[in-house]
């Protein structure tokens, strides 16, 4: 079983895919950033969403 659940970094020109097996925790870790930086440029999160399809994933947006 594998319960670890797909999160997307959604930015302006790319998206990032990853795996994330502590979910919960990763959330609750957002709560206390604000700001990202991925290949030298810092992100705003501007929202993060919970997609419900067949394999659930998350979705964090971003904006620079």
């Amino acid at each position: 079983m594998n319960n670890q659940i797909t999160v997307r970094w959604i930015m302006p020109d790319e998206t990032y895919e990853s795996r994330i097996a502590d979910i919960w925790s990763f959330v609750r870790g957002l709560n206390e950033i604000n700001n990202v930086s991925y290949k030298g440029i810092s992100y705003h999160i501007q929202k993060v969403g919970l997609v419900l399809e067949q394999h659930p994933w998350v979705a964090i947006i971003m904006e620079p």
